[in-house]
Formats: C-alpha cells, structure tokens, sequence
C-alpha cells in the first residue's frame, strides 16, 4: 500500500505552502473535503445534499461569524484505487475534516491517512461494523452502525417463529462485516445462519443465478440479503427468473433496497413487480418541520441527473453542519486553523521523486475530533448525538412491506423495545420494554401475494428422503417390529409417527430403517447415538426421554407416559390378631383418644355448678370425667346433660364419634374380608438396602440408571429378553437362580402383567417420570411440527384408539399399597377441628358467666363462703374494686353450686338496700363508687377528692382521720410517706380547727427529727418506694438515704468492738438496736462492714443508682459498695419471676458499679456478671458498659474466665469475638509506661489463642485478628503463637497456601527460639515460604552468633562479650563446638522426633481418658436432673458452689435430709462430690 501512495505523488507533484500557519484571529476560510462516487445510488443524493449544507452554513449570520466554509468535492468512480488517490489529494488541501466515503472497504484504507494527518473523517455511508474499534479514533459515522440493522432482522426472525436463515450478501468489508453481526444476533435469539452465500463484487446476473440455484436446495427458505444498492436489484431478478419469488420464500432486504427504491423517479412497475412481497428496512428519521422544509426545496437544490432523496442524504446534510457547529464551538473555545509538517514525511533521500512534504498534520485535529463527539444537536435525520462507543444515539428504522408499487410500512424497530407499531418517539417516553410479548407488527403481504406466515424451510431438494431408525425389537412387539409389507415395520409407535405426518400440511418422504440384529433387542442409547452422528435423521420407536439423549437429539411431545416401576411375585396376606388396629394409623389413634378425654373435662366443667351428677369427691369426679367420655363411643353415656353449653358440645361431639364410627367399621370390614396380597419388596428403597437379583429388560436404559444414579452393584443386574424370560425368573426367585423383582417402564409392566393373568404386581411408585417420544437432530423443524401434530392426535381422540388397538386393558390392579385401608388423620382433621373449636368458645362463655358473678359476689358478707387467710404478701390479688382477695377463694366460688351463688347474690342486693337508708357511706366506699370524694370535718369543712389522689386507697382513711381527730393523729415513718404525699397534693396549708398547726408543718417537723429515727423505721420508709416517687415525696426519699448511708459511713469507719457496740448507750447501738442486723453482728454470720447487707435487699432496682450515688457521695468504701451490689444482685435472680426482671436487676447493678472506680469490683466478679447477661440476653448499650469495665483489669483474668461458650447458634466453640472486644477496651485504657500489664495480657491472650486454636470452626480472618489484636511489645517470645498455629493449621489441613500466608503473617520470626527455628522449617503444614524465611532468619542468627564467639575466643572477647538473653544461650549451645556438624544435628533431629511420638502416643492415652471423664459428666447431669429437678439444677449452674450449703440448708422436707439426720452422711457427701463434678464440667465445656 506505501509503494501505492509514492506511485501516486510522482504524478501529482507538490503544494506550495508548506508549513502554512493561520493567524490568531478566526480564518476568513476553512477548507472542508467531501469523498463519494457521484454516479452511484447514494452518491446521486448526497451531492446535492451536502452543496445545501454549505449554501445554509455559509448564509446563517450566526454559525462561523466571518469564516466561509469551502467545499472541495472528489469523486471516488466507485473504486478503491482511485478513491484513494482522491482521498490523498484531498488532504493536500489542508482540509480540516472530510466528508464521506460512502464506501465501508475505501473508509478502511482511507481512516489510516487521516490517523496519521489527524483529520476526522465523517462517513454519512460507511456502515461496516468494524469501522467501530478503537483502530480508528477518527473515524466518525453520522449514519447507523449495520449492527443495530441485525439485531432489527434478528428480531424479525424471531417474531415469526423461524431458526434458519440464508445470508446473501456481497464479499466485502461491508458485507462480511454485518453478515458477521447477523449471526451474533441471531445467536442471542436461538437461532443461525445456515448457509452464508457470498456474491463477489460485481457479480454477472450468471453468477447470481448459479448462486441461488445452489441455496435453492437447501431446507430453509428465509433468506437475508445485504448487498450494494447499485447492483442488489439483480438478485431479485435472478430469483424471480428461478421462480423463487413465490409462496413459501421470505425474503429479507437490509436498508440497501429501500435507499434504492427511494431514489428512483418514477417506480419502474417491473422492478416492483419481482419484489412483491419483500421485508426491507430503512433509516427512521423523525418527521420534523426542518425534514419537510429540506425535502419541499428539493426540486430546486437537484442538479442535472440527480434522483429523489434518499436516507443517506440526509444523514449527508447532517454531516456538514455537524462539522459547521463543532468548527464554531472549536474557534469560540480559542482553537486555530494550523498545519505543521509531518517528520516522518519528508523528501530527502526519495529517489522516486514523490513530493510527501505536501501531506500536513492537522494541529487542532485531537481538539476538534473531541469538539465534534461533544456536539449535541437535532438535524433533519433526528438528534446527532454519539454515545460512548462513537454510535448516534437512538438508533430505529421503518419495517416495510413491498405491495405492488409502493412501500408499506408494517412497523418500527428500535434497540429501546424492539417491534412496535409505534413510533419510537412516543416509545422514547415511556419505560423500555423489549419483552417478546410487547413486540407487534401488522399484517404482511407474503410472496405469492398470500397472507400465511411462510413456514420457513422445505426439505431439501436433493431427492433423498428422511432416514428413519427404527429398533428391531424381539420382545413386546405391539409396540414396535420389522413387517414383511411396506413400509417394513409396524406397531403402536409406527401407527402415532404415520398418523402425526399425515396431519402435517407438507409431505414428508422417508423410509424406515431397522436397527439391531433380530437376536436381542438392542441397546437404545446407541441408536438415539446414530441420529447425532448423522447416520439417521430420525428415531422413531418406544425410546424413552431422559437426560443424556436430550443433550443430543431433539425429542417431540411425548405420546406415551412411561416411568420404572418394580414388580415383584405376591402372596396371600396371613390373618393378623391385631388386624382391629389396623383402620387407623398411630396419629389417628393419639388424636382421637385425647379427644375423648378432652371433651369429657369440657362437659364437666359445663356441668359441674348444675349437674348433682358431675358433683362428689375429686376421685368420683375424675371416674365420671373418664366414663363420660368414653362411653359416648358407644351413645351409651347414663348422666343427662342440664347446661346449653353442654348440651352443644355434647351434640357436635356424638356427630364426630358417628362419622368415626363408622368409617372405623367400613375399613376394618374391608380389611377382613377383602384378599389381602403381600410382598417383601416395598418399592425401590428396599431393593437398594437389599442383595436381591434384579431383572431388567435387555437394551432398557434402566441398566446405567441403576447403576450411576442408584448405586446398585453390576453383579445384581439379570439381563432378561422377553416376558417368558420374566416370569421364569419371578418364579425362581433371587435364591433358585432368578430374580426377586424386575425394573422396568411401566408400557411393558403392564402388557406383562396382562399376559400373566395378574400373577405379579408392582409394589412401591414409579420412581422416575418420563415418556415414549421420536428423536430428530438438534434444531429440526420437523420435531416442533409432529409435536403439535401429537397434540392434535391426543385432542381429537386418534392417540386413545391406536392405544385401544394394539394395547390389551388389564382388569386386575397393579399395584400393592399395604396401607391403603388405613385411615389417617388428614381425612378427619376437620371435624376434630369444628369440635375443638366449639369447645373453646363454650368454655369462654362459661368463664365469662362465672367471672360476671364473681365480680358482684362479696366474701365479706357471707363468712362462710371466705377461705383461709393468706399472707397478702405471699397470695393476693388486687380486684377492679380494689379489695384484696384469695386464689382460693375464687376457686372455691366457681366449685359452689350455681343456685347457692345466686341466692346469695339475690340477698347481698336485699341488705344493701337496707343499709343504705339507714346511714352514710364511708369514705372509701365514696372513693370507690364515684368519681369524687366528698369527706365533712366537724360539718364545718368539705374536701373533694377525685380518684387521681396519688396515695391511692391506702392514705383515704389516713387524711379524715387527721382531720377527725383535729390533728392529734400520731405521726410516724410508718405513715409520714403517705401523709407528706397527701398533704402536698391536697395543699392542706390551713390550720385545723381549734389548733395552730397543719398537716404539711406536722409532717415537716417530723422529718426535721429523722436522725433520731431508728434503723428499722428508716428501712420502713424506703419499702414504701416500689417506684420513682414524685417530686413531694423526692425529699423525703433523699432525706432517709442521707440519713441511712451517713450511719453506714460512721459504722464503717468506727473501730469500736463488738461490746461497745452493742452497749446500750452507743450511738451504734441505738441505730441498730431493733434491727435483725445486730443479730447478725452478734452472731458473726457477716463482718462488720457488711451487716447492712441484707437489710437493704428491700429497695427496688429502681433507687438503687440513687443509693449508690448518695453512697460515693459520702466516700463509702468502693470495695464495700461493689460486694453489696453483687449481693444484691444474687439476692435478687433468687426471687426474680421472669427474665425480663433479672435483666432490669442486672442493668441496674450494671450502671451502679460504673459509677465505682475500676479497681473497685473483682475481675472473677465481673466475668459471672457476664455470663449471666450472655444467657439472658442483655441489651448491646450494657454489654458495652460491662466489657469496658472488664477490658480495664483483664490482666488480672484467668484462662477459664476467657473460655466463654459461643453465643446460641454459633458453629463454633468459644466466645472469640467477646475476647477480641475486651482486649480492646484494655488498649484504650492501657497507658504505655505500663508494659507488665501489657505482657500479663499478652500472656492470657497466648493461653487463650492454645485454647481455641483446635476449633475446628475457627475462621482463619478471626485466627488473625486475634493473634494481631495485641503490639508486638506485648511478647517477648512468639514460641506459643507458634505452637498454636502449627496446631491451627492441623486442623485446618484444608487452607490454602494463600490462607496460610495470612496466618502467618502474624509470625514475628526474630522471636522464635532457635529450636522452634528449627521446628519451623521442617514442618510441613507451614507454607514453604515461610519455612525458607525463617531458615534465613536463624541463618541471620548464626552468621552473627559466629561472629560473636569468634571474637569470644580471643582474651578481649572474653572480657567484654556478655551473653545475657536465653535466646542467645541456645544458639550458642546449638553452634557451640567449633562450628556446626551436619552428623550431630541429624542425630539430635531423631531423637526430637523419636521423643515427639512417644508424646503423641501419651497425648491418645490422655485424651482417651478425657473422653471417658466427660460420658461420667453426662451421667451425673442425668443423676442431677433426675433428682433435684430441672429448676434446681439450673439455679445449681448459675450460682456455682457458693450457693450449694444455702440450697443444702434450705432443701427440707426431702429423703437426703432425713437421711442425714439418721446419721447416713455418705449420701450427702455422695452429692456435695456430683455437683461439684457437674459443675465443673459445666463451666469448663458448656
């Protein structure tokens, strides 16, 4: 190609000039080229197309102010050489863009110059796909890329349902090039190219008809041509000289035949007429007012010859003023018009004479190409704007159809959604949807002038008919076998395949073929094998569908249904003793017996307060609950029912009993009488499990089905030909030489079983689902064609008689089902629900009705109905009415008779009404029965009080007592909390009557005497408080405490003794003297600062942050409060009901020791709060609180207090991410000076990482983190990480090298000890690399050691080389002895090793040992649990042994005890030694 060019430009001469340069102001002319063959289709429209665009540019005032545009044309004459000739003279002319080619192979050769002179080329005709690649950056297309036309006619083949295709097209660039495209596209929608048929560049109407002649043979009739305009319409000529242009052809034009016929003027009726019929596509371009305008000018911008115009022109006029528009915006952002000279052109030395100085590099040619992609305007072809890949955006065409002389517009197409009807402008706004169900497309007028779809493809017209494989079967011959008459075979299949290809609309010439040597039947997979090698077309017999031959051939609809199935010999059941069990399954017999004896205690419960005869002793009761119920099983139930409940219940519960009545009779009399066949084999399962011979049929694909899906041995499997053979070997038997069961597809099964007068049964399900049906080659159009015409055989009866004519009916069942009498639960859950519910409302009701009574029944006016009293503390409850009263009570109420309740009642109305007349009620039953109360002082002064009195009904009787008695009350700590309350809220600021004081003054002067009070009476006060208490009372609250903890502070600090304590005239004394806690101190239960202890349990969790704040206030010993508040909290979970208050207990214990020092509260403390907030499930904010205060004393941790279980859930063992947490809050308190603390951790943590490093579950990021969570500094030797990862990665063998690289990363290698040096580089669980980097390490070590001792050795060595560190003894011991001995370190090496296993054979022994210790745990868990109780055995775990002697002491009542008073101790030490075991065994592996 370069000798090309410098041929040429000896020719051509030279340009003066060279190295012109443009001034800095806008050029008055820029030079723009234009390259396309005039004479051709496209080029006859683009000419006057393009000489508009400069006339409009140069016209408008505000497109390039004062800059002219020059036009400078070339014709390319529709050739290569000479368009490249054209194209280097137009760059002469320092052009800075050119317009065109028109032609995609000259836009290849011409795109290389301008690369090189940086002039961007903008093609309005080039559509190659090609052009596209980053091989040519300037490149730019101004039309549509032929690859969004593929994917347009892909779409098209899509849309009518066709596979294959035909591609005619011109071999060219632009030809091979979107014939390329077409296939990817077709790809996409499941279909190909079946033949490309290439036409050269201008091919004779000879070669054309050759060509087609050729692809006229082949199936398919689609055909897509993509050829020049200029010369396309010869082939429809051609074809419609061939006679091809009629019924059954589809033809397929890209944009090329509608650009033609555009511009001719006028249509030439017999070109029209060969293109009847034709589907073409053109560019869409927008109907807009300035494409009307430029096409109403046409006439008058024509020259002399030109034609209509095309779509090309107006991509052409386009082209222009995208060059005008971007030169503008190119000159207004300061670019210039300069040409410099190309140092690779140049004339020295070039003795051909070629002038090459003449060619000039744009220098704004990067600039302008980038202006250019950046345009963004709207043309008269649409929008021109390039996406990132170079392509204008939006790309459409107009699907046409060629009717007579006109083109018809069926549709659009665009990559936005595909086929529509309308147009992509109104598609633009909406969402895209390119579904297969959103395409549409109207109506087409097909070649032959008809409107049916074509079909698409033809058999071949070579004359060689479909071959067709058939089996030669020897057995079960009905369904398929070799006939003497034509057509050679018949049978069942052979009727279904004739009768589907006599539903077809085309013939089908075949012959069938027969497979196998009349011998044995042979081997289907084989012959499905044949049709995928081509040496059958078809395969039509009883072959089954399964997976590997889909993979293969293509199957139609099946026309049978098959399956494996397992038959088997049967015998007569034997009779059975408990055969009267057998109508209902387990679950029928569970539910209905817990029925019976629900239904009864429902009647009872309706009854029991009407019925005399559900009344008596409890035993009596329970007997007539169980024979109620019972015996309605039989209607024969003696009691009568009174209630209506009862009575409904009763009534839907007999219907139940009916209905299973007698479905129990129905199948048991089915079971007795009905023969009862049975076999050993169940199904399949049982043959698995088994060692039974199988028989299967010859050539069946069940034999590589049992044996690849099911596992069963070769060995098992009897190859049997026909069904003599089967029934011989049923008879036989697996032991005498046959075969206890036979696999095979349920179409033979049954014509076996219909020939051996149901001798044999199946037993079990089929256990594949599969079908009969004809195999073709992959993507025949003959398969979807007989599958529909199999469905139409099935629809319209055909399929059910050819079954009726060659397939007997077999009378007898075929299969065994031993439980398919049984009555399950899933037939009567019905009733059993309507019954159960009709329980529950009737229940509901009842309850209803007896709590409506209770509430108006009053156990104080009928002492006899009261029952015993009971603590209110321990048993009360509070009624709506606010009286307290008894569980017992209650029950005893709903247990009296119905009649008695309500003559009480009817006299408990009589003597209020009585009463009422005759005096004034109290104030509390004023209080309780309306909104107000109303209380007269000395008829003198009225208070009303609403039901919001904050006291409630305890401080009612309180304040008209104060004012009854004028004031003389006796206040006291027992009642000041509700008098202080009630006088505040009341504002009781007035004297009463006859004295000087008040309420409030009274309660005051009180409160002003507390530090008198005695230490009970200020413990009275604070069990008043359950809640936060209101602002009136807040004071009274602060004052105690204040009061309270200033005695605790002084006690404390006092170092008096036990009898001047307990003087009686000591301070001391008289704060404790009424106290239960003098006891304690006299009796030494508790030291001396902690006797208050247990007195304080009475505050709620509630003013125990505000005890604790008061008690640092006061500088109370931390130490002191930190014991309390653990005590508190024991003290607490032993009387907690729920969760949910052992978790408020612990947030509030949580938040009190927070406000302590750090030190305060004992690590080993610290960690049983812990646990018990891991179990009960602590909110994260406390979690939080606790692990910092952890975090901060961790140094002073054990290992067993880190070896916390996983949380519920987890894979794995301990509690890692917890550690890692609180090794973090250490980091952020530990202060660097320290570094003993920091070693102490590093320590724990080296123990803790030993620990779980044989967790299987351990994930290597969780290993890392917690090697790397610590600084370096915190070990001094990484011996222990060592030994952990060595025995991470044994149980992780499974890592890869990449893995362990990570691992091992964390390794500080200059802290191993030489001997794991040496360990470490033989072990080959590490990854290689690490072994060669540690070698150099103690290489490194060595080298230095040597140097060392060397100077060792000599008297000043001696003198002044001290080995301090043990590490540098050990090397020095290892290289000691003059150097280092290969023979010795070997020797030394096997003697670790021979001591390695002797520690693994001790370390088996150990661990067997271990294994046996912990199945003694799981007895004693069991021991325990049995019996103490799952409860105490619970409370035994969470409190650990300090809470073992309490238990022991309080466990009375119980045979351990009395045992130990009759002097039997080894049994209670027997226990002490359990729990002891259990709960060691607990904390360690729980």
């Amino acid at each position: 190609m370069s000798l090309l060019f410098f041929s040429m430009w000896v020719l051509l001469g030279t340009v003066d000039g060279v190295g012109k340069n443009a001034s800095s102001l806008r050029p008055r002319v820029v030079n723009i080229g234009t390259l396309f063959s005039y004479d051709s289709v496209i080029g006859r429209s683009a000419q006057p197309a393009i000489q508009a665009a400069i006339d409009d540019v140069n016209a408008d005032p505000h497109l390039l102010q004062g800059t002219t545009l020059k036009l400078i044309v070339h014709d390319t004459n529709c050739s290569g050489f000479l368009g490249t000739v054209e194209a280097l003279q137009l760059t002469e002319n320092d052009v800075v863009a050119a317009i065109g080619p028109q032609s995609s192979g000259l836009a290849h050769v011409i795109s290389h110059v301008v690369n090189e002179l940086q002039v961007p080329l903008l093609s309005f005709g080039a559509t190659d796909p090609t052009l596209s690649s980053l091989q040519y950056p300037y490149f730019i297309r101004t039309t549509q890329s032929d690859s969004f036309q593929m994917e347009a006619i892909a779409d098209i083949v899509e849309y009518f349902g066709w596979r294959e295709v035909i591609a005619i097209f011109v071999d060219d660039d632009y030809g091979r090039g979107g014939t390329s495209v077409l296939g990817d596209a077709l790809a996409k929608k499941l279909s190909k190219i079946a033949y490309k048929a290439a036409l050269p560049p201008g091919a004779t109407t000879n070669v054309i008809k050759d060509l087609l002649v050729e692809v006229n043979l082949m199936e398919s009739r689609v055909y897509v041509v993509h050829v020049n305009p200029d010369s396309g319409l010869d082939v429809f000529s051609a074809a419609k000289y061939l006679g091809m242009t009629g019924s059954g052809y589809v033809w397929i034009a890209t944009d090329w035949l509608s650009s033609a016929l555009d511009s001719i003027e006028p249509a030439d009726p017999e070109k029209m007429n060969f293109l009847e019929g034709v589907i073409a596509l053109r560019h869409h371009t927008p109907d807009s007012d300035l494409k009307k305008n430029f096409l109403s000018r046409w006439n008058r911008l024509k020259n002399k010859g030109s034609e209509r115009p095309n779509s090309y022109a107006l991509y052409a006029y386009d082209s222009v003023l995208l060059a005008a528009r971007a030169l503008d915006t190119f000159l207004n952002e300061g670019g210039s018009i300069t040409f410099s000279n190309d140092p690779k052109l140049h004339n020295s030395g070039n003795s051909s004479g070629l002038q090459l100085s003449s060619l000039h590099i744009f220098d704004g040619g990067q600039q302008f190409l980038q202006t250019l992609l950046k345009t963004n305007f709207t043309g008269i072809s649409g929008q021109i704007q390039f996406d990132v890949d170079k392509n204008l955006i939006h790309p459409a065409y107009d699907v046409l159809n060629i009717v007579g002389a006109s083109l018809r517009r069926i549709g659009y197409w665009s990559n936005y959604s595909g086929l529509s009807v309308v147009s992509p402008e109104i598609l633009y706004q909406k969402p895209p949807n390119a579904s297969s169900s959103n395409q549409h497309l109207h109506g087409v007028i097909w070649p032959g002038d008809t409107t049916k779809k074509p079909r698409g493809w033809v058999f071949p017209n070579n004359g060689k008919p479909l071959r067709i494989g058939v089996p030669y079967r020897v057995s079960y011959k009905q369904f398929v076998s070799k006939d003497d008459n034509p057509p050679g075979v018949k049978g069942y299949c052979i009727d279904i395949f004739e009768s589907a290809l006599n539903l077809l609309p085309y013939p089908v010439p075949h012959t069938y073929i027969l497979f196998g040597d009349g011998i044995g039947n042979p081997v289907y997979s084989n012959l499905v094998y044949q049709v995928s090698k081509n040496k059958f077309d078809a395969v039509v017999g009883d072959v089954t569908i399964v997976t590997n031959r889909t993979k293969i051939v293509d199957f139609t609809q099946p026309f049978m249904e098959s399956g494996l199935v397992v038959v088997t010999p049967v015998k007569k059941m034997k009779s059975n003793p408990w055969a009267f069990l057998k109508p209902f399954t387990l679950p029928m017999w569970c539910v209905t017996a817990a029925f019976f004896i629900f239904v009864g205690a429902v009647v009872w419960i309706l009854e029991h307060r009407i019925n005399h005869e559900f009344r008596g002793p409890p035993r009596q009761q329970l007997m007539t609950i169980f024979w109620f119920s019972f015996s309605t099983m039989f209607f024969s139930h003696r009691e009568k029912t009174v209630s209506s409940l009862g009575r409904l219940v009763l009534i839907i519960w007999l219907f139940v009993v009916l209905i299973i009545n007698s479905s129990y009779t129905a199948s048991l009399t089915s079971i007795l009488t009905a023969q009862q066949l049975t076999s050993g084999i169940q199904g399949i399962d049982s043959l698995i499990s088994g060692n039974e011979k199988i028989g299967i049929q010859e050539g069946s694909f069940a034999w590589n089905y049992l044996i690849d899906e099911l596992n069963i041995a070769e060995s098992r499997l009897v190859i049997l030909k026909n069904q003599e053979e089967y029934a011989i070997a049923l008879q036989k038997g697996s032991n005498g030489g046959g075969v206890a069961a036979i696999v095979d597809e349920l179409p033979y099964i049954e014509l076996f079983l219909s020939s051996t007068n149901c001798a044999f049964k199946t037993v079990g399900q089929e256990f594949t689902r599969s079908g009969w049906g004809f195999a073709f080659q992959r993507d025949s159009p003959l398969a979807i064609d007989l599958s529909t015409a199999i469905l139409q055989l099935s629809e319209n009866g055909d399929l059910q008689r050819i079954h009726d004519k060659w397939l007997k009916n077999t009378d007898c069942g075929t299969q065994i089902n031993n439980d398919q009498n049984r009555l399950s639960l899933n037939s009567f859950w019905g009733l059993f629900l309507i019954c159960g519910i009709v329980c529950f409302l009737s229940l509901v009701v009842f309850f209803w009705r007896v709590f409506m009574q209770y509430q108006r029944f009053s156990p104080e006016d009928h002492p006899e109905a009261e029952a015993v009293d009971i603590e209110p503390a321990l048993a009360s409850a509070r009624c709506p009415a606010g009286r307290s009263i008894s569980c017992k009570a209650l029950m005893d109420f709903v247990d009296k008779k119905e009649a008695e309740v309500k003559q009480m009642l009817k006299g408990k109305r009589g003597n209020h009404g009585e009463q009422a007349s005759n005096r004034e009620l109290s104030p509390r039953e004023a209080m309780e029965a309306c909104c107000d109360l109303q209380v007269d002082v000395n008829e003198e002064e009225t208070f009303l009080v609403d039901k919001d009195f904050p006291v409630g009904s305890e401080g009612i009787d309180l304040v008209p007592r104060f004012c009854y008695s004028s004031g003389q009350m006796e206040i006291t700590p027992y009642n000041i909390s509700l008098l202080h309350s009630a006088a505040h809220f009341m504002d009781m600021t007035d004297s009463i009557l006859g004295t000087d004081t008040n309420l409030i003054e009274k309660t005051q002067k009180l409160l002003d005497k507390i530090r008198y009070w005695t230490w009970p009476e200020l413990l009275v006060v604070l069990k008043q408080f359950h809640v936060l208490p209101e602002s009136s009372l807040l004071s009274v609250l602060e004052r105690c405490l204040d009061s309270l903890i200033g005695r605790l502070s002084a006690a404390t600090e006092t170092s008096h003794s036990l009898s001047t304590i307990s003087s009686s005239g000591s301070p001391a004394y008289r704060l404790s003297c009424d106290s239960k806690s003098t006891e304690s101190l006299k009796n030494d239960l508790f030291s001396r600062s902690t006797w208050w202890f247990e007195d304080l349990l009475c505050l709620s969790p509630v003013l125990l942050p505000i005890m604790v704040k008061s008690m640092v206030f006061h500088r109370l010993d931390y130490l002191i409060i930190s014991k309390f508040l653990l005590y508190y909290q024991k003290s607490k979970f032993k009387v907690a009901s729920s969760s949910q208050e052992k978790v408020k207990i612990l947030e509030t214990v949580i938040d009190s020791l927070c406000m302590l020092e750090q030190s305060a509260t004992p690590c080993k403390s610290l960690f049983g709060i812990l646990r018990v907030a891991l179990g009960l499930g602590m909110s994260r904010g406390n979690m939080n609180k606790l692990e910092r205060m952890i975090g901060s004393q961790v140094d002073r941790a054990t290992l067993d207090n880190l070896l916390i279980p996983s949380p519920c859930g987890a894979n794995y063992l301990y509690n890692v991410d917890l550690v890692m947490r609180l090794v973090k809050a250490f980091l952020q308190d530990w202060t660097c000076q320290d570094s003993k603390q920091l070693k102490k951790v590093g320590s724990l943590v080296d123990l803790y990482i030993a620990e779980v490093a044989p967790d299987p579950f351990l994930k290597p990021s969780k290993f890392i983190t917690l090697v790397s969570a610590l600084p370096d500094s915190a070990r001094d030797s990484y011996d222990e990480i060592y030994r952990a990862m060595d025995m991470y990665f044994e149980v992780h063998s499974r890592l890869s090298e990449e893995e362990k690289m990570m691992v091992c990363c964390c390794l500080n290698y200059e802290k191993l000890s030489p001997e794991f040096h040496k360990h470490l580089s033989q072990n080959s669980k590490f990854p290689s690399k690490t072994a060669l980097q540690a070698l150099m390490e103690k290489q490194c070590k060595l080298n230095s050691l040597h140097r060392d001792t060397s100077i060792a050795k000599s008297p000043c060595g001696l003198k002044n080389s001290k080995i301090k560190d043990e590490d540098s003894d050990q090397i020095v011991n290892y290289a000691g002895g003059g150097g280092l001995d290969p023979v010795t370190d070997n020797k030394r090496l096997r003697k670790q090793l021979q001591g390695m296993q002797w520690r693994d054979m001790e370390l088996e022994k150990a661990c067997q040992m271990i294994q046996a210790q912990m199945t003694k745990m799981s007895f004693y868990h069991g021991f325990i649990r049995a019996s103490m109780g799952a409860r105490f055995y619970s409370q035994v775990m969470v409190y650990g042994p300090n809470s073992w002697l309490f238990i022991l002491f309080k466990w009375e009542g119980t045979d351990i005890i009395k045992d130990h008073e009759k002097g039997n101790r080894g049994y209670m030490h027997v226990l002490i030694l359990v729990l002891v075991c259990v709960y060691m065994d607990h904390v360690s592996f729980d």
